[in-house]
């Protein structure tokens, strides 16, 4: 008769895309097709969108059979700093960091600074790097020497002659 008296635990039923928390901790997970995607900061939590009113709050017993996968990121094309460090990088399609390589980069692909979320060194340390950005193809770019180069698929293809500058009909005011 006794059981009776102890309030029976509600099991929560679990769907693809929920948020839930475990029960007496504090961490978010995004549930995608059966693996868990802990969610590691606010700031992504409000990147993503997510709204507090929408996490369920669950047992242990609950997620037993899901697994553990990446962290779940920043969206692709979100600038983000670390604190006290100068370097800005882009989130790019994968969810990894790749370094935005010179102000005049930044510039040339028009982003804006206060665009660029500031985000701590946890955070970083759990996001892959990718190599750096780099001007893309297309562009005219020039050292503190003389020769102009085109940027060609990740390579610098100089420019050695002016009659061939003019052939192509480049414009010096593109020059990066």
């Amino acid at each position: 008769n006794q059981l009776e008296y102890f309030p029976k635990e509600r099991i929560s039923k679990i769907n693809n895309n929920d948020l839930i928390k475990l029960r007496g901790r504090d961490n978010v997970y995004l549930v995608k097709n059966g693996v868990l995607h802990e969610i590691l900061s606010r700031q992504i939590f409000r990147a993503q969108g997510f709204e507090e009113t929408k996490i369920k709050e669950v047992d242990l017993y609950s997620v037993k059979s899901y697994t553990l996968g990446q962290p779940l990121s920043y969206l692709p094309g979100t600038l983000v700093k670390i604190l006290n460090n100068d370097k800005i990088y882009l989130i790019d399609k994968k969810g990894a960091l790749s370094h935005v390589s010179s102000l005049k980069l930044f510039e040339k692909l028009g982003f804006q600074w206060e665009n660029i979320l500031i985000i701590g060194t946890r955070e970083k340390e759990m996001l892959p790097e990718e190599k750096p950005m780099l001007f893309p193809a297309g562009t005219l770019v020039k050292g503190s020497g003389k020769t102009v180069y085109l940027v060609v698929s990740e390579t610098l293809k100089p420019i050695r002659r002016m009659s061939i500058f003019n052939a192509y009909k480049f414009n010096w005011d593109d020059v990066v």
